[in-house]
């Protein structure tokens, strides 16, 4: 029988810096910390020389391993989750502005503060001064200002409204065209370019505007079938996330600094947490929102599935096979 390492040439003295990643060597192992950096629960052994090793038999998701063969882990569940439910109704919408979060209620037109970890913070504001039935909300990095789409019952108009980082409003704000029962569900902006997007759920349309001119730019028409109940900006990569509620796959738009739009990545991936209102991206994670108001963290793009799923074990010594990641 072929000694599987003859394929994966182990190095002498016990295998570690001499085998390539993605590379096999077999190790022995007995329990957690015996040997000295192995975790028996996820398989990962932390080499003595600096390289680091799974157990056939495991994968990990993780974004600190680029070298090492695995697939895109994007959108999948990290298991963090938190909820804004004590304080909110009806969410329709979270953001992030580099520091909190923030979580609209389409019930009080109230927007509530979290902390990183999903803690409120006791800091709210009321947008009913301007908005009769709170959409959406996002955050422009630009301008350190949140945008709020109004969304009313009726075939009646809908603007988003620009307010500052403490929730008063700056007295811009931006109709949604044509006017009428558009069901402004999706918002962002970005107001370095004066853009401000909107989407609205009813018609699938994902547009771009003017901000100051208060005029249509570029109109997306069901591309893919878009029904937004969520932007989630990219901003410095000149991009936002689109959730859309009939599939609850994500998308992703480019867009340019004239306002012009297209789809990026279509379905990039699909939210298995449930039914939402609301996603947001702080550049590594995404955060999904539900109905009932639970966020949950999923992986970003950098983030991959590696190791190898099949236990293998090596013929010559009968110890387990571990796969060099880094």
């Amino acid at each position: 029988m072929s000694n599987f390492s003859q394929y994966f040439p182990a190095s002498s003295g016990g295998g570690s810096g001499g085998t390539p990643i993605n590379g096999y060597t077999p190790f022995l192992v007995t329990g957690t910390g015996n040997p000295s950096g192995y975790d028996a629960t996820t398989g990962l052994y932390t080499h003595p020389d600096g390289t680091f090793w799974i157990a056939t038999g495991n994968q990990i998701v993780s974004t600190v391993y680029p070298n090492a063969t695995g697939v895109s882990a994007i959108g999948t569940s990290t298991g963090t989750t938190w909820t804004s439910a004590s304080e909110v109704t009806t969410p329709v919408g979270i953001t992030w502005n580099g520091s909190n979060f923030y979580v609209g209620d389409s019930s009080s037109n109230i927007v509530y503060e979290y902390t990183a970890a999903g803690t409120y913070t006791g800091t709210s504001f009321n947008t009913s001064g301007q908005i009769t039935q709170l959409g959406a909300i996002s955050w422009d990095d630009s301008s350190s200002k949140f945008i709020i789409s109004d969304n009313p019952v009726g075939n009646v108009d809908h603007f988003s409204y620009w307010y500052t980082a403490a929730g008063a409003y700056t007295g811009t704000s931006v109709a949604m065209a044509p006017t009428g029962n558009e069901n402004l569900t999706a918002v962002a902006g970005d107001e370095s370019n004066n853009l401000t997007f909107m989407g609205s759920s009813l018609y699938g349309r994902v547009r771009s505007y003017n901000t100051t001119a208060d005029t249509l730019i570029n109109n997306l028409s069901n591309p893919g079938g878009f029904q937004p109940r969520g932007f989630a900006m990219d901003q410095a990569n000149l991009s936002f996330y689109n959730w859309d509620r009939g599939t609850n796959a994500v998308s992703r738009i480019a867009y340019t600094a004239a306002g012009g739009m297209s789809v990026a990545d279509l379905n990039l991936f699909t939210v298995t947490t449930g039914a939402g209102n609301g996603l947001a991206y702080d550049g590594t994670y995404f955060y999904a929102q539900t109905d009932a108001g639970v966020v949950h963290q999923l992986n970003g793009s950098s983030a991959i599935q590696v190791g190898d799923a099949t236990v293998r074990t090596d013929t010559d010594t009968s110890q387990p096979l571990f796969i060099r990641v880094k």
